[in-house]
C-alpha cells in the first residue's frame, strides 16, 4: 500500500508540474522543452499529436517550428 502511495505521489507531481508548465509558459519553450527532454516523441508522433500536447493548433505548432529551424 506504500508502494502504490508513493506511486500516486510522484504521479500527481508529474501531473501538476505539467499543468503549471502550460500556465506559465509559451507554446515556444514548451516546444523546446519538449525536444531537449523527448526528441523520441518529435520523431515518431505526428504533429497533430504533438501540438495537441502542448495546447497548440497544427498551424501554431507548424508556425514555431520554422521559427525556429
Amino acid at each position: 500500500q506504500r508502494f502504490f502511495g508513493t506511486l500516486n505521489e510522484k504521479y500527481l507531481i508529474k501531473l501538476e508540474n505539467r499543468f503549471f508548465q502550460l500556465q506559465k509558459e509559451d507554446a515556444k519553450t514548451r516546444y523546446i522543452w519538449l525536444v531537449e527532454n523527448h526528441p523520441e516523441f518529435i520523431l515518431n508522433m505526428p504533429l497533430k499529436l504533438i501540438a495537441s500536447y502542448l495546447g497548440i493548433t497544427p498551424r501554431h505548432l507548424s508556425r514555431i517550428r520554422a521559427d525556429i529551424n
